[in-house]
This record gives C-alpha cells, sequence and structure tokens, in this order.
C-alpha cells in the first residue's frame, strides 16, 4: 500500500475509533466537522485527514514539513509527493498547503462515495461509524 493511502486510511479510522475502547477518545467526528452541522463535507474530511497526518509527521511541531519528516529515507515516490504539496516551492509544506493539496487530490471522494449511503453527498454520523464497522475484521 502506498504511504498516502495507508495514511488515508489510518486518519479516517480516526474519526470514529475508540468507540469500543475503555477510556474515553476524543470526538474526532465533531472535531472534524468544523461547521457543526451532524454532517462532513469531503473538504471537512479532507481537511481532518490532512491536519491528523500532519500533525503526527510535524516532529519539531512548528507547523511545517521538512522533506526529513516526511520521509527520512527519501524514497523517490515520496519525494515526488513531497514536492507536489510544496506549493510555493520553498522546502517546506505548510498545513495550508497540505490542506489545499488534500482538497484538490480529491482522495477523500472514494470515502464520501462508500460511505453516503443516503446519497446526499456528506457523510453523518451514524454513516461514518456504519462504514467503519464495516471495514472491521
Amino acid at each position: 500500500m502506498k504511504l498516502p493511502h495507508l495514511f488515508l486510511l489510518i486518519s479516517i479510522y480516526g474519526l470514529t475509533a475508540c468507540q469500543t475502547m475503555q477510556t474515553p477518545a476524543p470526538d474526532r467526528f465533531a472535531r472534524a466537522d468544523t461547521n457543526g452541522n451532524g454532517q462532513l463535507t469531503a473538504g471537512e474530511a479532507s481537511d481532518y485527514i490532512v491536519t491528523t497526518v500532519f500533525e503526527s509527521l510535524d516532529t519539531d511541531q512548528n507547523n511545517q514539513l521538512t522533506q526529513q519528516e516526511w520521509d527520512p529515507t527519501k524514497a523517490p515516490a515520496t519525494v515526488k509527493s513531497f514536492r507536489e504539496r510544496d506549493a510555493n516551492r520553498d522546502g517546506v509544506v505548510t498545513l495550508e498547503e497540505a490542506k489545499v493539496f488534500g482538497r484538490k487530490s480529491g482522495r477523500v471522494n472514494d470515502l464520501i462515495k462508500d460511505g453516503d449511503t443516503n446519497g446526499d453527498g456528506v457523510l453523518s454520523r451514524k454513516e461514518v461509524e456504519a462504514y467503519y464497522a464495516s471495514k472491521e475484521g
């Protein structure tokens, strides 16, 4: 599985994960639902996923990712992936650049399509929970 796809799956799972864990998890759905309307648009879901991945990679917590933080091995595919996100070509990726790339890439569209059982183009909490319940082993 390609690195970005793995991050996408891990991050999306975090929207509803920990339902069965002993300790309460933060309400990730509410955090992703930035306008508080109980529905996730593709943009909200994408921004949440990108932010989660970005924060996990930003080891020095300076709100910028370097190539070293993105992938210390500097594998050709990840160098290319980093450069695609570095819109102003300054050698760092900001959270805003990452969000813009995430929305443009449309990678979250499959999640919306797969989870949107009522066809309204957004995901409700129930739809997200049902989607992930169907993915658990």
